[in-house]
C-alpha cells in the first residue's frame, strides 16, 4: 500500500501486487501486477480511528464526571450526618 498525491485530485491509495510469470523451465520472463484502489477504505479506516477518539474521549469525560458527583454526593452526606451527631 501507497499513497500517491499526484493521482486524481487529492492523492490516492494504492494496494499493489505482483506475481512472477515463468516459462515452461521455470525461468521468470515477466511479471503480473494489480493495482486496487483502496483510498475510499483509507477515509474510512481514518474515520473509525476519529470516532473511536471521540467515543473514548467522551467516556473518560462522563466517567470524570460521576466520579465527580459521586466525590460531592459523598461529601454532602457526610457533612449533614456529621451536623446532625452534633
Amino acid at each position: 500500500e501507497d499513497f500517491f498525491p499526484d493521482l486524481g485530485r487529492n492523492g490516492k491509495w494504492l494496494h499493489f501486487t505482483a506475481s512472477p510469470i515463468t516459462d515452461s523451465n521455470g525461468e521468470i520472463i515477466g511479471a503480473i501486477e494489480t493495482l486496487e484502489d483502496i483510498t475510499e477504505r483509507k477515509g474510512a479506516e481514518d474515520n473509525l480511528r476519529y470516532y473511536l477518539q471521540e467515543i473514548t474521549r467522551t467516556q473518560e469525560e462522563e466517567r470524570r464526571r460521576i466520579a465527580r458527583e459521586l466525590h460531592d454526593d459523598t461529601a454532602q452526606l457526610l457533612g449533614s450526618l456529621s451536623r446532625q451527631l452534633d
